[in-house]
């Protein structure tokens, strides 16, 4: 192999790592984000439009009986 293609390769397989940890990263990132909205008595939120507003994309809702 020539010098030039070494590097390239090597370039390569950076950009290739690279492109990997983007992915993982973006891709768990939201459900590492995730919460848990509580809905019931005594708890933060007392009804379901509550609970919803404020919640986001991968989140969970528990609701309380009561």
């Amino acid at each position: 192999m020539k010098i030039n293609e070494k590097l390239r390769h090597l370039f390569c397989r950076i950009i290739m790592v690279d492109l990997v940890c983007v992915v993982f990263f973006f891709g768990f990132g939201s459900v590492c984000l995730a919460k848990t909205v509580y809905m019931g008595p005594g708890e933060t939120y007392k009804s379901l439009n509550a609970a919803f507003s404020a919640m986001s994309g991968g989140d969970t809702l528990i609701i309380r009986d009561g």
